[in-house]
């Protein structure tokens, strides 16, 4: 499944599960990037009316808070226009929280009905889909897993946000200094660039780790089950050395992630450099504006060039992380193909004589030709007890579960 198959799975299932709370997020973020581009707006022609700034990059704005000036019987002032400034800022932070809050509890609504349906799908597959699953490898997608999927959430909302309020920076750059925001343009697009080879990069180290914390799962509950049988067989030893080496491979795909990571911050950290100093000069070569006009370029330009990181971050951080939304997805649908009827007993069921076994042989399908159980011919008595005993792997758990039905 590609990147963005998954990621576009991942997004439709989240309107699905809450479509209340989704249309209210995506509400809250365009009021968010709106409310941040009018503060930006405001501070140009807010400065204009106590005499700072003598352009008219925006007359018409200028005009109707003078009008809303004047008919609060007000004198514009300083102080009044930057207290109009923060009361505008306020309300931005007002609303970024609140979009926080309903983040969160789609997030929560999203992770909790993933974990049921993925849950549920798991226990109606048929019993020789799931013998075959190591029980470990379930629970490390049905715990550790889902609450991946989740944080993923939350993160391409943060996204989301990240790209709107750019594209409202970048707007207003363009407005007000077309040049400037030019160059910043075609400085992000050469980022993007730069950072594209370490996207396929971070996809193998996050489908490398994803691999490395399942193994540690599985050993860490396979060995604390066995902890009495290694304790009174002397095997304390081998579940260390196997505990350690497993316990590094997760350092290691850690720690090659983590470097990952440091390279391509290093990468985007000299293109933004490159960036504002190719911005300063652009400013200063073109000339033509008001102290006034270039204090918001450039307030722009800070706030918008540290974005245009974030996002390159944020999108290498997604791709690392998209490997165990995948192994979700493959497991839940492996299971509905794997689904069977529900069955539904009715009466007592009751062992008379026998049961007998006549030359059964049965196969799972993973394991190619060779048979589990072959020409198994067998009479069991009631009201006697059986035991059957033998080595690993002898078929012993394949004829139990074929005398209760389960294959």
């Amino acid at each position: 499944m590609s990147s963005y198959r998954t990621l576009r799975r991942l997004l439709v299932e989240m309107a699905s599960a809450s479509p209340g709370r989704t249309a209210l997020a995506v509400l809250l973020t365009v009021l968010l990037s709106a409310t941040e581009g009018i503060n930006i707006l405001l501070l140009i022609p807010l400065l204009q009316l106590v005499g700072i700034g003598t352009g008219q990059a925006s007359p018409a704005i200028a005009t109707r808070i003078a009008s809303v000036f004047s008919a609060a019987g007000i004198a514009p002032t300083l102080g009044g226009v930057l207290a109009v400034y923060v009361a505008v800022v306020g309300v931005r932070g007002l609303i970024g929280g609140y979009q926080t809050v309903v983040s969160v509890s789609l997030r929560e609504d999203f992770t909790a009905k993933l974990r049921v349906r993925l849950y549920a799908a798991i226990v109606r597959a048929e019993w020789k889909f799931l013998v075959t699953r190591r029980a470990s490898e379930v629970v490390h997608v049905l715990a550790g897993g889902i609450e991946g999927a989740g944080g993923l959430v939350f993160r391409t909302i943060d996204l989301g946000i990240a790209i709107a309020v750019s594209v409202v920076y970048l707007a207003l750059g363009l407005k007000l200094a077309p040049v400037v925001a030019g160059f910043i343009l075609v400085g992000a697009g050469a980022m993007a660039l730069a950072s594209r080879g370490h996207l396929g990069t971070a996809k193998v180290l996050g489908a490398r780790r994803w691999t490395a914390r399942g193994d540690l799962h599985s050993v860490i509950s396979e060995h604390v089950a066995a902890m009495k049988t290694a304790k009174s067989y002397g095997a304390i030893g081998t579940h260390l050395r196997i505990f350690s080496r497993v316990s590094d491979e997760l350092r290691t795909a850690s720690l090659e992630m983590s470097t990952s990571d440091t390279g391509l911050q290093r990468v985007l950290e000299f293109s933004s450099t490159a960036m504002l100093a190719g911005v300063v000069y652009a400013a200063l070569r073109t000339g033509g504006s008001t102290p006034a006009e270039l204090l918001v370029v450039l307030f722009v330009c800070s706030r918008l060039i540290p974005r245009i990181v974030s996002i390159n971050t944020r999108i290498h951080g997604l791709a690392g992380q998209l490997p165990g939304i995948e192994q979700i997805f493959r497991l839940e649908t492996e299971c509905l193909e794997a689904a069977e009827g529900m069955q539904v007993t009715t009466g007592k069921f009751e062992l008379r004589h026998a049961i007998r076994f006549d030359s059964v042989t049965f196969t799972y399908a993973s394991r190619g030709d060779v048979p589990a159980v072959e020409g198994l011919n067998l009479d069991i008595a009631a009201r006697l007890t059986t035991a059957f005993v033998g080595s690993s792997g002898a078929g012993k758990t394949t004829f139990a579960d074929l005398l209760i039905g389960l294959l």
